[in-house]
């Protein structure tokens, strides 16, 4: 009954401020903002790994605003201790999970009808460098202090992602509420948050994504023991209704990412209609096997003559060497 009237003031107190300030969820976390301003969030990166007792996930993303503050609203399954993420690991991993490239001469042009292959990179936007991350932890249903929060930095929630914050409510979960600060606009790419936090399972939080209406993009890098697959949080054997690209899949062997795990298994996962398909938080599952999983592009590089491609010079020269052959011969029996 507690938990009940603590989640219905919950609700009340949300709701009351929904009009304050803009919010966006990315997934992991809602993002909020001080009223009167515009945010929004895109191009969610995190690297996620767990020692079979405590998960720590490392997350970064783009935040367009017009404002030097913003807010992140973050659930997980027990209190998380935050620090500072590193870009370069991020960097790292794309390094590994880039495609393998496959170069073919191009003798007959097909370069001009086959696009160039699209790396997998990431968004290239501004880094953002923040101050000092400002933090505080609470239960997913403590209602003042959640609302004193809002109301202290300004920020406000709307009714989507109002339910989408109950939902962590009824669950029990805790709530770290991050207070992003920069010395101009916060408009790029941000600096890594890194949350790590007591868990039984290897999760992602997904269900403040909800609360969107426009497409919601995540790309996950996990690390474990051994190749994982993608499935709902609370039903390993059901596949989550987004559309997840299998990035990725090997033993780790760059001496700077031994130390999150043993196997890298990399996704980019999709939600097009996010408030009907984002129904659990996102789950990871050991793979039947551990075969490996990488990609490869062919490029096709011209080869060529007077800026044509040669194998199409020589279709040319050897029809119009047929062409003058019969006309001689054709000639000759006009001649006689």
């Amino acid at each position: 009954m507690r938990r009940v009237l603590a989640v219905g003031l919950l609700t009340l107190a949300l709701l009351s401020t929904a009009a304050v300030s803009p919010a966006n969820a990315c997934g992991c976390g809602g993002v909020v903002g001080p009223a009167d301003t515009s945010i929004a969030a895109s191009s969610e990166r995190a690297i996620i790994s767990w020692n079979g007792k405590r998960e720590t996930i490392e997350l970064t993303f783009d935040i367009e605003s017009d404002s030097a503050t913003a807010g992140l609203i973050v659930p997980t399954p027990t209190a998380a201790t935050i620090s500072a993420g590193d870009l370069r690991t991020f960097d790292v991993i794309e390094s590994v999970i880039q495609p393998e490239v496959k170069v073919e001469k191009d003798w007959w042009g097909i370069d001009y009808f086959v696009p160039d292959p699209a790396p997998i990179a990431a968004d290239t936007s501004a880094r953002v460098p923040l101050g000092p991350i400002q933090t505080s932890t609470i239960a997913a249903s403590d209602t003042i202090a959640l609302q004193a929060w809002l109301t202290l930095n300004g920020y406000g929630v709307t009714d989507a992602m109002a339910d989408a914050i109950k939902t962590y409510a009824d669950y029990g979960w805790t709530f770290t509420l991050i207070s992003l600060t920069s010395e101009d606009v916060i408009n790029g790419h941000i600096d890594p948050i890194r949350l790590s936090f007591d868990t039984n399972r290897l999760v992602y939080p997904m269900r403040l994504a909800r609360s969107e209406s426009t497409t919601q993009d995540v790309r996950l890098y996990v690390f474990d023991d051994h190749r994982t697959d993608v499935t709902q949080a609370a039903a390993p054997t059901l596949k989550i209704d987004g559309e997840v690209v299998d990035l990725y899949a090997g033993k780790v062997h760059d001496a700077r990412l031994t130390s999150l795990g043993d196997y890298l298994s990399a996704f980019q996962i999709t939600y097009t209609d996010p408030k009907n398909q984002v129904t659990s938080d996102i789950g990871f599952f050991e793979s039947l096997s551990d075969e490996n999983l990488s990609t490869t592009v062919t490029e096709y590089r011209p080869v060529t003559l007077l800026g044509l491609p040669v194998g199409t010079l020589v279709v040319v020269w050897t029809l119009l060497g047929v062409v003058l052959v019969v006309g001689h011969f054709r000639g000759r029996r006009k001649a006689r």
